[in-house]
């Protein structure tokens, strides 16, 4: 075998040949769609071929003719794809990297750890860097996902809410940056069985519930294979399915005995649950996954976390849609300066007429508040697109 070149693989190109790591494990199959920059880069750093591959057998003679023997140009590898400046493309890009690398976490090595390690430490610096710049932006792009953004969706989420939460606590930032990782790992190990559960109407297997009951020992372990041996993050993600009544598990740890940190990421991972569709239920609006938490404050979450999320991101957060006092229907624009009274974007008139301007409208005015939340699933012709008006 020979190590694979930089210029036999590019973004978005489909595979010639299969590549296989040092010990002549398969990596990919032949076929296989490069779908990122960090997904290039590891396969670079660590992938071989047969040397009967064939992939650029032509190409590699070429090259090494004199220049001006030959019209053939030689390639220069692909330049890293610039990061996006605005949030709504950034979090998508963090979103694509992030499902790029938890599908590399079956086959941790020596070799190819520490590579991920850094890589979704960084996903964790872009992600703080677009929720500094605009976190009603962030609470939007969370509130107005579908299923077709795929399983990477939900940490996301839970790690722009983990954001969100943190500088509303003042955390200091290394533990921040630490339960931020957290979020985006938590459930890495259960991400191949996501679309079959959230799609299943049956009962789980005993395979299943085993799977479900010993992921967070299994993540544990693929993120020290990573090189992750950061003691907040490490305890977070072990112990996010702890609950404060001792009702969790794996070890059904019990108050202060659980972490802060894992107190956060269990927190904000019922909320991300809860205003997901799944097969058996569609998604909850955000108000009620709000009144849901607030009913498990000190037996499920930790109560002063959950008042803490509640007054920050709000019961009526960016994103959500909403029916005004007087009929009209909109969608939530940016938190207000009152709790419950946010600036609301008009996309319906009272007559159920499209109001094309979008036009602004504070909440907060006597007589024309918000009446109640609305189901997203059932406006989703309506929302589809919304998302411009954050850009």
């Amino acid at each position: 075998m020979r190590p694979l070149s930089e210029y036999e693989i590019s973004v978005g190109q489909v595979l010639q040949a299969r590549v296989y790591d040092r010990g002549g494990k398969l990596l990919l199959e032949a076929g296989h769609v490069v779908g990122s920059e960090t997904s290039r880069s590891a396969l670079i750093a660590r992938g071989y071929v047969m040397d009967d591959s064939g992939l650029t057998r032509a190409a590699g003679a070429a090259a090494a003719r004199p220049i001006e023997s030959t019209p053939v140009a030689i390639r220069k590898s692909s330049a890293p794809t610039p990061w996006p400046e605005k949030p709504v493309a950034g979090l998508a890009r963090v979103r694509e990297e992030l499902a790029s690398i938890v599908r590399s976490l079956g086959r941790p090595d020596e070799e190819l750890g520490p590579a991920l390690g850094d890589q979704l430490n960084e996903l964790g610096t872009r992600l703080v860097r677009y929720v500094g710049q605009d976190p009603d932006c962030a609470l939007a792009v969370m509130q107005l996902s579908s299923r077709e953004d795929g399983p990477a969706s939900r940490p996301v989420h839970a790690a722009i809410l983990t954001d969100l939460l943190a500088r509303k606590l003042d955390l200091a930032e290394a533990e921040r940056n630490s339960l931020i990782g957290a979020a985006l790992t938590f459930d890495c190990t259960l991400s191949r069985l996501a679309d079959v559960f959230n799609e299943q109407r049956a009962e789980l297997t005993d395979e299943q519930r085993r799977a479900i009951q010993d992921h967070p020992v299994c993540a544990v372990q693929s993120l020290r294979a990573l090189g992750v041996d950061d003691p907040i993050w490490i305890d977070a993600v072990a112990q996010h399915h702890e609950r404060m009544d001792g009702s969790g598990y794996p070890l059904g740890l019990q108050g202060d005995a659980i972490s802060r940190g894992a107190r956060i990421i269990a927190l904000v991972d019922i909320y991300c649950a809860l205003i997901r569709p799944r097969a058996y239920r569609g998604a909850v609006s955000a108000t009620e996954a709000m009144r849901a938490i607030f009913l498990e404050r000190g037996k499920l979450v930790d109560e002063g976390l959950a008042a803490s999320m509640i007054r920050e991101i709000g019961v009526f957060p960016p994103g959500a849609l909403v029916r005004l006092e007087k009929g009209e229907i909109g969608l939530v624009y940016r938190r207000g300066e009152v709790p419950g009274k946010p600036r609301v974007r008009l996309l319906l008139d009272r007559m159920g007429r499209p109001i094309a301007d979008r036009p602004e409208h504070d909440s907060s005015t006597a007589g024309e508040g918000i009446a109640e939340a609305l189901s997203a699933e059932r406006y989703q012709g309506l929302l589809t697109g919304q998302i411009k008006l954050w850009e």
